[in-house]
């Protein structure tokens, strides 16, 4: 009946937005009310588009409505018909019309924050402590296992959450360039090697194994 959603950092910025979306209303909760909505991302200024937003706001040549991305503050509730609205323009959040839709959505959020653990409320160098299991370094992941039944080869890594890579050097010792996501077991040549390893964001990588 829902979709929920949330950000957090984009790239070297960060704005913690969550909302809650029933395919007629979008209601947006924002936590940090002092930033604007706009966010000044260094990889999107290398588009032409976006500077030329910039030089456009720079000149004062933005309209109120393309103004309100740059605006210093943002409100902490924000409330959409996107029927009516689907630029989300109309904060409705301040509407008597709408305060039982609102009151519905903001009951409906609250439940989620109390049964989803929201994870953007810890800050960032506490969660890299808690995925280091309290080290001060990154821990490495640990190596990929290779298993070969008769007609397939399966790999697996007991680091929760890791990601496997493998390639297949044929039987003439060619190594492809490129490395492939592992996914499910594959069939594999008789006489071929699997070269494989595995690593999960955030922590080192395993050691390559061959086999």
């Amino acid at each position: 009946k829902y979709v929920f959603a949330a950000r957090d950092r984009l790239d070297s910025e960060y704005d913690r937005v969550r909302s809650v979306h029933d395919g007629r209303y979008q209601y947006v909760y924002n936590f940090e009310l002092n930033k604007p909505k706009y966010m000044d991302i260094a990889f999107r200024k290398q588009q032409a588009s976006m500077r030329d937003i910039l030089r456009l706001r720079d000149a004062g040549q933005l309209n109120e409505v393309q103004m309100q991305w740059f605006l210093p503050t943002k409100p902490q509730e924000e409330f959409y018909d996107i029927q009516a609205d689907p630029h989300q323009i109309h904060n409705l959040a301040n509407d008597p019309r709408y305060a039982k839709e609102l009151a519905r959505f903001r009951k409906v959020f609250r439940d989620w924050q109390k049964t989803v653990p929201d994870l953007g409320a810890v800050p960032e160098k506490e969660l890299v402590k808690q995925m280091w299991n309290g080290a001060n370094k990154p821990p490495q992941t640990t190596d990929p296992v290779v298993t070969k039944t008769s007609d397939k080869v399966s790999i697996s890594c007991t680091t929760e959450g890791a990601s496997i890579a493998y390639k297949i050097i044929g039987t003439d010792g060619v190594e492809p360039k490129r490395w492939e996501v592992y996914t499910k077991p594959f069939a594999i040549a008789s006489g071929a090697k699997v070269k494989t390893l595995a690593q999960r964001i955030g922590y080192q990588v395993s050691q390559t194994v061959e086999k």
